[in-house]
């Protein structure tokens, strides 16, 4: 027969046990690794370099390590190839900017791909950094690809804090926190076990 020790003790593993939690699925994607090997660079290359964000822009973080791209008439690209589920939906986050000198006007062009589907094409870029969340993305296979085309005629785009991850119930799931917490109901139903228990344990230690 269970007893009430071991009944909280159950429950206490329980409530301390951290659930699964959505998986980040981008290798490195705030670039501070060492290894980069994960990155498939294409397209023009003369400027394509893994540096700190010197730009100088109002939300620069001059310790952050970026990816740069640009100082070129045709784009380049850096994407990543990622494990996915078909029958899956996935949500895209990102940051990015473009570097120029102040009042001078650059041909730019930022365009983000997800197989080959254009989810983002933006040909006036912000100065300063900018988060952007995509959501509701599938995939028709096991396999992804995601990939950022950059153009910046005289200076750089800058990329950085490159997420994906699986999408629950229509509701992003933080890939970096803790643990799902229990749902009330699920405690509820637990609370009323513990409850149960003591019940019998009293009854049955009556004379």
């Amino acid at each position: 027969m269970y007893t009430i020790r071991s009944v909280l003790l159950a429950a206490a593993l329980f409530c301390a046990s951290p659930l699964p939690h959505a998986t980040e699925l981008i290798q490195n994607g705030n670039f501070e690794g060492a290894d980069k090997s994960m990155w498939l660079l294409s397209g023009d290359s003369f400027y394509q370099l893994y540096a700190l964000d010197t730009s100088g822009t109002p939300l620069a973080n001059p310790a952050n390590n970026v990816f740069a791209d640009g100082n070129y008439l045709s784009p380049g690209v850096i994407g990543q190839k990622i494990n996915t589920l078909a029958t899956a939906t996935y949500t895209l986050s990102f940051d990015f900017q473009r570097y120029s000198l102040p009042n001078d006007p650059v041909q730019t062009v930022f365009q983000v791909k997800f197989n080959g589907v254009s989810l983002m094409l933006e040909s006036d870029i912000t100065s300063d950094w900018l988060h952007v969340v995509i959501p509701n993305l599938t995939a028709a296979t096991g396999e992804s690809l995601l990939e950022f085309y950059n153009l910046n005629a005289s200076y750089y785009n800058q990329l950085d804090n490159i997420s994906l991850f699986e999408t629950r119930d229509g509701t992003p799931t933080d890939p970096t926190g803790p643990g799902t917490v229990p749902e009330p109901a699920t405690l509820a139903i637990l609370a009323a076990g513990l409850a149960l228990m003591a019940g019998v344990r009293r009854r049955a230690s009556r004379p």
